[in-house]
């Protein structure tokens, strides 16, 4: 992200979870529609999840060699040559948190709570590849506010990483916008 090193990437990444649920908590959760009233603050958390994930990738990855910023192709390659798993987490993440909510601003709360339990599986997965870093998953995983919370902020629960099946199904049945190209 910075041309300096970051000292401690997976506690900065989940910095950035941190921030996005703030930042979603603006948008105003409607709960007789199941969904978020303010495109704007979706599109903005959205964005800051995607970045705090590519913190913890580029760590793991180091796919930012040279100028310019590398695709999401170059992501993928360097995830399949170092674990099964973190690609299938990789892809899914980027669809939801880059695509879905980050330029459609999909207002739907399944959709949102599915992007936060993609960055933190995400995070937690490159902790764990992380030479030198003691993987310890989320002490207070991050997930976008519930109903009670929608105005307050507080940290939820721990939460496993969800398998992509289920975000994916989540996806599926609340966006409506046709996926853009890659």
């Amino acid at each position: 992200m910075e041309d300096t090193e970051i000292q401690n990437p997976i506690e900065e990444a989940r910095r950035y979870v941190s921030n996005a649920k703030e930042n979603i908590s603006r948008a105003k959760y409607d709960p007789e529609t199941n969904s978020y009233l303010d495109k704007k603050y979706i599109k903005t958390a959205g964005d800051i999840l995607w970045k705090g994930c590519l913190i913890a990738l580029d760590a793991v990855l180091h796919v930012r060699k040279g100028k310019g910023r590398p695709s999401i192709k170059k992501y993928k390659e360097a995830a399949s040559k170092r674990d099964g798993k973190l690609i299938r987490l990789l892809s899914f993440g980027y669809d939801t948190m880059h695509l879905v909510m980050g330029y459609d601003g999909n207002k739907d709360k399944k959709v949102c709570d599915a992007g936060f339990d993609s960055a933190n599986a995400i995070i937690d997965r490159c902790a764990m590849l992380l030479p030198g870093i003691t993987p310890t998953p989320s002490t207070a995983a991050v997930q976008a506010p519930s109903t009670a919370e929608s105005t307050q902020l507080t940290q939820s629960e721990p939460s496993s990483a969800p398998s992509t099946s289920t975000l994916s199904l989540a996806i599926a049945q609340t966006s409506s916008t046709t996926a853009a190209p890659y």
